[in-house]
């Protein structure tokens, strides 16, 4: 699944179910000093309890930005990394 996000070749009917026909859940945003970090991209949940993402390794706008799709334990997986380094991911509560 993710070297198919990653070249950018057709989903197969079996992911595509996925994240087709699924709602938005929940947000969650990337912060760092309580501030929101532009360097790392939100998490979509869905209904599935799957997490839509992006991944972009370079300035925005000049690179290729592909898109990820982690279960509840890579996104736990994905958030212990980014708090090792000092970047909390919270969910979006508006105020």
């Amino acid at each position: 699944m993710k070297s198919r996000f990653d070249t950018g070749a057709i989903i197969d009917k079996k992911l595509r179910t996925l994240i087709v026909g699924q709602k938005i859940t929940d947000l969650f945003f990337c912060y760092y000093n309580n501030e929101v970090d532009v360097d790392f991209s939100a998490f979509v949940k869905l209904s599935n309890n799957m997490y839509l993402s992006e991944k972009n390794f370079g300035p925005v706008g000049i690179t290729n930005v592909d898109m990820i799709l982690l279960n509840d334990e890579e996104f736990n997986t994905e958030k212990q990394r980014l708090h090792s380094i000092d970047v909390t991911v919270e969910q979006f509560e508006s105020k």
